[in-house]
């Protein structure tokens, strides 16, 4: 027998392994979100395992590339293993989509293999579910993705989800002065919540000290579409033209998506700037009581396709699908179904016949 390696009979990180129970939960938790995509209109769509890594290495910052398992075809091409479904996505449909197909919805779910450390508590991020609005550019195509979102998570009992709405091109119109390296660091920031850096970026760009107050204030805002208007028109002065319309085009994002679901799960938060560099427009992630991270995220994305040599308006939301099954563990729902089982007196050929019988009415039976 072959000697095995210490350390060989464990699984490399970036990858599971799913058993027995666990694995039936995932695969009928996979197959309920499948079938609220497809009610909305939406069909699936499945990309590649590898592709080339130049295609993609320019739209990934440092740490994403650093997550990216790569290898090296017989050709002597460097590929990349599927890291992110969406990049994947938006060439392969650049390729496929002719302008009269357009708007496109489309759907996955599928695995994705990155490295993790393991000191990482977002270890359980390999499989990804989520949907792209493709060719569908303003209000219509924003609220109807974010209602999509929001409707998922209460189809599948997730109930307490809170889902927070941000604006990339809030962020840019407001930073319109600043260098690369400026913007590099007031996102560093921003994440950190380091209020007084944050200030003296501000003031580093010409700012007066009261304007770059109110800055600071507006880029940690968190609350109700309500309590950031009140904000806004108290302080509009401080906001320039192009400011104001973005204020304006999330607040009415906000009050529409808070009118149809009379709910109170949304919430606007200009911290929230989207996890990827693409984004565009309006950004959003959602948030579950139990997980310290968001569960998923999205947002508008114009220019992603062009990268591919592609015009489409797009948006779409990704979800990190592992790390909210956990959550309806307990929920029957997803719970494999109850057995029957052959009685231990009863022989194998009338246990069998037995079986038939059961499994026709849609029972399971063990023989």
């Amino acid at each position: 027998m072959t000697e095995i390696k210490n350390g060989h009979l464990q699984i490399p990180q970036g990858t599971e392994g799913l058993y027995l129970e666990e694995a039936f939960r995932h695969r009928k938790i996979t197959k309920h979100i499948e079938k609220i995509f497809t009610l909305w209109g939406y069909l699936p769509v499945e990309t590649p395992v590898f592709d080339f890594f130049d295609t993609y290495s320019h739209l990934l910052d440092k740490n994403r590339a650093e997550q990216t398992y790569r290898l090296i075809d017989r050709e002597g091409e460097l590929l990349m293993l599927r890291s992110d479904i969406t990049l994947f996505l938006a060439k392969q449909m650049s390729l496929a989509l002719e302008e009269k197909d357009l708007p496109v919805r489309v759907f996955y779910a599928d695995t994705i293999l990155r490295y993790e450390s393991h000191e990482d508590i977002s270890s359980n991020e390999f499989f990804q579910s989520g949907c792209e609005l493709i060719g569908k550019a303003g209000r219509d195509g924003d609220l109807e993705i974010i209602l999509l979102l929001f409707n998922m998570f209460k189809e599948i009992s997730l109930n307490s989800v809170k889902i927070h709405l941000g604006s990339r091109s809030l962020l840019n119109s407001l930073c319109e002065d600043f260098t690369e390296s400026q913007m590099n660091q007031l996102i560093e920031l921003m994440d950190k919540r380091d209020r007084e850096n944050i200030r003296q970026l501000f003031l580093e760009i010409g700012l007066k000290s009261d304007a770059a107050d109110f800055i600071v204030c507006l880029l940690m805002f968190i609350g109700t579409a309500d309590q950031f208007e009140n904000f806004v028109n108290q302080n509009r002065n401080h906001l320039n033209s192009e400011s104001l319309k973005e204020v304006d085009y999330l607040l009415d994002i906000a009050k529409t998506v808070n009118n149809l679901e009379e709910s109170d799960s949304f919430r606007i938060d200009i911290s929230e700037i989207g996890g990827q560099d693409y984004y565009t427009g309006i950004v959003f992630s959602a948030y579950l009581e139990g997980l310290s991270t968001a569960a998923a995220s999205g947002g508008r994305y114009d220019s992603l396709f062009d990268q591919f040599g592609y015009n489409a308006s797009s948006v779409g939301f990704s979800m990190l699908q592992r790390k909210i099954e956990p959550l309806l563990s307990n929920s029957e729902l997803y719970a494999p179904p109850e057995a029957s089982m052959r009685d231990l007196k009863e022989d194998f050929s009338g246990a069998y016949k037995r079986g038939s019988k059961l499994k026709k009415e849609g029972r399971t039976f063990v023989l």
